[in-house]
């Protein structure tokens, strides 16, 4: 029982660090108004694309 408790604890500060990780990065990207990389690559590199994907 013990054990459960502790990996359901490192679980949720697991959790907890990513959710802290990607609302900040949000948070980041909304503010400066930039957009990130993979979506910038593809509205880049669309128009002179040889064919569809």
């Amino acid at each position: 029982m013990e054990n459960l408790v502790l990996q359901a604890l490192s679980g949720l500060a697991s959790a907890s660090s990513l959710f802290l990780v990607a609302s900040g990065l949000t948070v980041i990207f909304g503010v400066s108004r930039v957009v990130n990389s993979p979506m910038a690559r593809s509205t880049c590199w669309a128009p002179i694309s040889p064919g569809p994907w």
